[in-house]
């Protein structure tokens, strides 16, 4: 990977890693330093970045090497100098060495006042993702306050619902309680009303036999009675004459 002047063979080694570079690499993260470098038109970069065809982050990858390799030499150096400033893990596995962040290609085409440019450009967007970060992290701060208030209510609401339950299975118990009582009751009064029949109808039929011995009994005494009284009444005159 160090013979830069032998185009053919830098560009037949890159290949060897491109399905690595293709998997790992975000086209619009070094198509503004390519741009610097004067290896990518803004046609080109218009393409990569919007063309409708290109639908996936891979295929915008493999358009943007291959617009590169057709720009020699050049486009490869500055390919291998944007990965050593924002892919330095990556740089080091294509090319073997450690990034020495020259930026010579961005320097030769745009000068120091290029690549001061790109570097200001990154630093804001730095902080632009600063800011969103701790947007993020206040944003996540107010979420997890809601969530704490929001788990204390469900807390006191599960602590509820368990008084009422267990409310309610007292007030089943009782219930129960209450429906055996009336139960038992019921069946105390059954057997009363029960009882109060039967000894109502005993009652009556003492009363019947007490009055049929009754009846009896003052019949036979007239009946022995009448005839000597009847007699006695008839002998007497006649005993007179």
């Amino acid at each position: 990977m160090s013979d830069y002047e032998n185009e053919d063979a830098c560009w037949s080694a890159l290949e060897g890693f491109r399905v690595k570079l293709i998997s790992i690499i975000d086209p619009a993260r070094i198509t503004p330093y390519l741009r610097q470098c004067k290896v990518l038109n803004p046609d080109d970069e218009e393409q990569v970045l919007s063309d409708p065809n290109l639908v996936t982050r891979k295929r915008k990858v493999g358009v943007l090497l291959d617009i590169l390799q057709r720009t020699g030499h050049k486009g490869y150096v500055a390919f291998l100098e944007s990965l050593e400033l924002y892919y330095p893990q990556l740089y080091r596995k294509v090319t073997g060495k450690e990034p020495t962040r020259v930026f010579s290609m961005i320097i030769d085409a745009s000068g120091e006042s290029g690549l001061t440019q790109l570097l200001m450009s990154e630093v804001m967007k730095l902080q632009k993702k600063v800011q969103e970060l701790t947007a993020l992290l206040g944003s996540r701060d107010d979420l997890a306050e809601e969530l704490r208030v929001k788990d204390s209510l469900l807390r006191k609401l599960q602590e509820r619902v368990q008084r009422l339950k267990e409310a309610c299975e007292a007030g089943s118990r009782e219930l129960q309680r209450c429906k055996d009582e009336n139960y038992d009751l019921a069946l105390r009064l059954a057997r009363q009303s029960e009882e109060r029949d039967a000894a109502l109808t005993g009652h009556r039929e003492l009363l019947l036999e007490w009055g049929g011995r009754a009846g009896s009994g003052a019949w036979g005494a007239g009946g022995r009675g009448g005839p000597g009284a009847w007699g006695a009444g008839v002998c007497g005159p006649r005993g007179a004459g």
